[in-house]
């Protein structure tokens, strides 16, 4: 299970919106850079990681692989990363790293300012460099079911908060875009939102993980139902499977970090 809020980030971080992210001669754009930043192997043997956002002036990511930083810092999933070598997937690390007094700190960064910082860092300790493009990738476009959407508005207190694993997503306070974002993580695709629908929703969902690879018709059995299932019938909503140009970074360069 992935539990996510915005007061700490525990296993990954859950962009708002898909945005894009450029490069400038074989580096990543930066805004803002951390000023101190220590980085370590972890040998622990442990898969888990943890990642904390800055709260005050500090940030910690424990047990990370690189490429865990590359999806955070450029706000991709795995098939949008080229050209990274094996030992970014496997070997792992410790970081603790100190904010640049000139950025503000008095609160907690969203990801669209961390993920620039991420960037940085990277830059900076393990020398990236990358350029980016575009591919016609397979995508899932989130559209209005027959009947319409069947939406459920977030009527509580506002304040974005998801909990996600194989087999289940509890949602609240998003729009259809963050939605889609989190989809994203299940079948493996760039999600689209084209249901022109406004507003924040709350949304929970439970599937059958063996049946998660059935878009179309209804999948129903005694064993469960399919993610596609769940969507259409609970929340009015569909995915239609088809193909689009996704953003791709491809790894240039990159070393592991000199000692501190």
């Amino acid at each position: 299970m992935f539990n996510v809020s915005r007061a700490a980030l525990w296993v990954a971080i859950i962009p708002a919106v898909h945005r894009p992210v450029n490069a400038t001669q074989g580096q990543p754009e930066r805004i803002g850079q951390f000023e101190v930043a220590s980085v370590h192997p972890n040998r622990s043997g442990d898969l888990s990681y943890r990642i904390r956002t800055p709260a005050g002036e500090r940030f910690t990511a424990t047990n990370v692989t690189i490429r865990t930083l590359l999806r955070e810092a450029f706000n991709v999933k795995n098939f949008q990363i080229s050209g990274a070598p094996g030992w970014t997937d496997t070997e792992r690390y410790d970081i603790a790293a100190k904010l640049d007094p000139a950025v503000e700190n008095s609160r907690m960064l969203d990801p669209d300012e961390l993920g620039p910082l991420i960037q940085g860092l990277l830059v900076s300790r393990f020398q990236l460099r990358i350029h980016h493009v575009t591919k016609q990738l397979p995508v899932f476009t989130v559209v209005a079911a027959r009947g319409g959407p069947r939406l459920h508005p977030n009527t509580g207190t506002p304040g974005h908060e998801t909990d996600w694993g194989k087999d289940h997503i509890n949602a609240h306070d998003v729009t259809i875009a963050e939605f889609c974002r989190v989809l994203e993580s299940q079948p493996g695709r760039v999600v689209v939102d084209d249901t022109k629908v406004h507003g924040t929703f709350d949304f929970g969902l439970t599937w059958t993980p063996d049946l998660l690879e059935t878009p179309g018709s209804r999948t129903m059995d005694s064993s469960g139902a399919s993610i596609f299932t769940v969507i259409r019938e609970q929340y009015g909503l569909e995915l239609k499977p088809g193909k689009g140009p996704v953003d791709v970074i491809v790894i240039d360069h990159v070393e592991r970090p000199s000692a501190n």
